[in-house]
């Protein structure tokens, strides 16, 4: 409820509300962690050993076409390169068998429409029986004979399909700023090509979404005049803010904040305080890397630090049931946090009240006898 009326507070009123907001979550999430403490790990375990997976990020690529200030893709140091189909196939496969229906094929950096197998790939999501499938792109490489293809898809998948479309700024020299690419007009085209065939077929599951990256005086002009008429007509949804307080993430210290000032843009500040797991490694699901590395965090960990296994030495339903992740999840029990973790602004404790796994395994239990 709070983060619900958070989403609704003018954006400056929200700015002046957060260092209260701070200063609660300060307060409350180590009485928090002393009160629910056996209790998160008991769930915990239960969790791991029932090997609850709501979705399965697979990296079928990590290249992109852009160079977005805000992102650490530019800095990552792991090869950039595609995922052979064979390999993709065998891994759904094992992800499918353990009971997971819900994939997203961008995984960590990289953009889907890069690939030139990804039709191929949603062809077999679609013969696995997946209910739903997304993706994020930034539209570059999303032409209208892709766009197309793409619809085609839609009309005979018979679960939900979800695009999330990363967009730098509604004028040319703001996107060329944020994203470092001279492509707006390309893009702009694109997605006005997505949206018009969407309403032409009434295709409605379909979702799209528009994820805006850049200031929020640059919420103006013509191009976003456009894309609000869109969205009044139930064709996208726009979304401004990045994360709870319209800050931009540091990817586990990889993007400094200068570099996301210089594009006029907030950084979110580097966690002080460490109480248990993260909370996204819960709510998020795993990430299937290029190499089948499963790894715990599928947020900003760019260079994969938090690996639990890899589904080309054993089943994914071991790896997320395995030692790896039961030890990563006592460690951090312990606050013993990793080094990845510690240095991410990302870091959400399970015990902060606006966490996830606080509300639907803690604060539910409140009213139950323990």
């Amino acid at each position: 409820m709070r983060a619900r009326i958070l989403d609704t507070l003018p954006h400056r009123l929200l700015w002046a509300l957060l260092p209260l907001d701070r200063l609660y979550r300060s307060l409350v999430v180590p009485l928090n962690q002393s009160i629910y403490s056996a209790r998160a790990h008991r769930q915990i375990e239960e969790i791991v050993k029932q090997s609850v997976v709501d979705e399965v990020h697979i990296e079928a690529t990590n290249i992109c076409n852009a160079s977005c200030r805000f992102c650490a893709y530019r800095l990552m140091e792991r090869p950039k390169r595609v995922m052979e189909l064979g390999d993709f196939q065998r891994y759904v496969d094992q992800i499918v068998a353990a009971g997971v229906e819900t994939f997203d094929l961008t995984a960590i950096v990289g953009d889907p429409f890069t690939d030139a197998l990804l039709f191929e790939r949603l062809a077999y999501l679609r013969t696995r029986a997946a209910k739903t499938i997304s993706l994020t792109t930034n539209a570059i490489a999303m032409p209208p004979h892709k766009t197309d293809r793409i619809i085609s898809f839609a009309e005979s998948f018979c679960g939900d399909l979800l695009i999330r479309i990363s967009f730098g700024g509604f004028d040319r020299q703001t996107y060329h700023k944020i994203f470092q690419v001279d492509r707006f007009d390309r893009v702009v085209k694109n997605i006005m090509h997505l949206l018009e065939r969407r309403q032409e077929l009434k295709l409605g599951a379909v979702a799209v979404e528009l994820h805006v990256r850049c200031p929020l005086s640059g919420l103006k002009g013509p191009t976003y005049r456009m894309f609000r008429d869109y969205e009044s007509r139930g064709l996208l949804t726009i979304r401004r803010r990045v994360n709870r307080d319209l800050r931009y993430g540091n990817w586990g210290g990889k993007v400094k904040p200068e570099e996301i000032r210089s594009v006029g843009l907030t950084p979110a500040p580097r966690p002080k305080r460490f109480f248990g797991p993260c909370d996204l490694m819960f709510s998020r699901g795993f990430v299937v890397t290029l190499d089948g590395t499963v790894n715990a965090c599928a947020c900003r960990d760019v260079e994969v630090s938090l690996p639990i296994g890899n589904l080309n030495d054993e089943a994914f339903i071991d790896v997320i049931r395995g030692a790896r992740r039961h030890r990563l999840m006592a460690e951090m029990m312990q606050n013993r946090i990793p080094p990845f973790c510690r240095e991410c602004s990302e870091y959400r404790s399970i015990f902060s009240p606006d966490a996830d796994f606080y509300r639907q395994f803690l604060k539910r239990a409140q009213a139950s006898p323990r």
